[in-house]
């Protein structure tokens, strides 16, 4: 309602005006009451009019990071303003990225046990209810064809300066792109930060202008790099429209209207379980006794096999080479493992001294002893709040 006074707020006070002008003069009763005073009367309204202008604010779509429509006529301080408010932004955005990793490493257990299917996707929307999701489709189009041909001669590598690199762009956010090559990316609404981007048009707008820029950066060094080595391109070119364009579909939708359909096994990206896993509850998955059997047999096989899930195959490999020497006794220099959740309960500079029979990057080798010491302990309690005894 205040927007709308605000925004037509002249509009009332001239209507105002001339409804209290007529009535001045054809209403003699209101005439005799009010006309000597008609003068002050309209000196208070324009003067509250200018208090409102000034200190009643109408609700706003994050005004800086509203749209603006910038082309090759729009000028340079234009795009030098808009450039600064979405460098601030994605100052938060690096500085809030942790929070999302927290999210998966939080739920990283049910992740894995949905990649290997032993629990439905469909029980983990159950326990979630009421989320929600972004999903965006997109698409630009003007490069390669409006590139000059010496530069399509190039080599990948020095051709991907000239060229807008928008899956980064998503990414850098935290969204999940479901295919590698191709631009279709999700993110679960609680997985976005700063959190005022969560509202759509925040999110709409922070992204179209933020390629929208990097189209005119560009196309700049294409036409710079065509002044000199392609003159004929350049002349062209030169003044013209920049044909660079891009397309994008967002949409905000609950977890509810989602349905995943998958003939064998899921073959998207395995973050998309991630992003499920991360805005559940364990508590609240429910799993048959049959399942659980399951997850219970999986997680028991090794000792080591579900804490070190995520590394890289060749790393993984190597730790899971050291396990007989994790299981030995203490007296035969092992550390007596038997279970996966016995490992948070030994010394980690065993864990760190056996590791280095295998590693020589001292970095390396203290992060893993901190994944191991770290899944050991979380697993169990996990397994034990989803109602699992291992």
């Amino acid at each position: 309602m205040i927007e709308k006074i605000k925004r037509n707020g002249a509009n009332l006070i001239l209507l105002t005006l001339l409804i209290s002008s007529l009535l001045v003069v054809s209403i003699e009763s209101f005439k005799s009451m009010f006309g000597n005073y008609y003068p002050y009367f309209a000196a208070v309204l324009i003067i509250l009019y200018g208090i409102s202008a000034v200190f009643i604010k109408p609700k706003e779509v994050a005004p800086e990071i509203m749209e603006i429509k910038i082309g090759v006529k729009d000028t340079q301080n234009s795009a030098k303003r808009m450039e600064a408010k979405i460098d601030k932004i994605d100052s938060e955005i690096t500085k809030e990225t942790s929070k999302k990793e927290e999210n998966y490493e939080r739920t990283q257990l049910v992740a894995d046990l949905i990649n290997h299917g032993l629990i439905s996707i469909r029980e983990v929307d159950k326990s979630v209810p009421d989320k929600k999701f972004f999903t965006v489709f997109c698409r630009s189009q003007g490069f390669p064809q409006n590139l000059p041909s010496s530069i399509k001669k190039k080599s990948k590598d020095e051709k991907s300066k000239f060229m807008v690199n928008y899956y980064n762009l998503f990414e850098k956010l935290g969204f999940v792109r479901l295919v590698w090559n191709r631009p279709y990316f999700i993110i679960a609404e609680d997985n976005v930060y700063p959190e005022k981007l969560r509202n759509l048009e925040n999110l709409s707008n922070y992204f179209i202008n933020k390629i929208g820029l990097s189209l005119i950066e560009k196309w700049n060094l294409v036409m710079d790099y065509s002044r000199e080595h392609s003159p004929r391109f350049y002349k062209q070119r030169q003044g013209k429209e920049n044909p660079l364009d891009f397309n994008m579909l967002i949409v905000k939708s609950n977890l509810r209207d989602m349905r995943y359909k998958f003939i064998k096994t899921n073959i998207f990206d395995p973050k998309l379980s991630n992003e499920l896993a991360s805005i559940t509850k364990l508590n609240k998955i429910r799993i048959e006794e049959d399942s659980k059997i399951g997850i219970k047999n999986f997680v028991l096989k090794s000792s080591i096999y579900i804490l070190v899930l995520r590394l890289e195959t060749k790393d993984r490999k190597k730790i899971l080479d050291l396990e007989p020497i994790f299981t030995k006794s203490e007296a035969d220099g092992g550390l007596g493992i038997e279970k996966f959740y016995d490992y948070h309960q030994k010394p980690k500079e065993k864990i760190i001294e056996i590791l280095k029979k295998k590693f020589d990057d001292e970095t390396k080798v203290n992060e893993y002893a901190d994944l191991i010491v770290k899944n050991s302990k979380q697993y169990k309690e996990d397994l034990t709040e989803m109602g699992i005894e291992v």
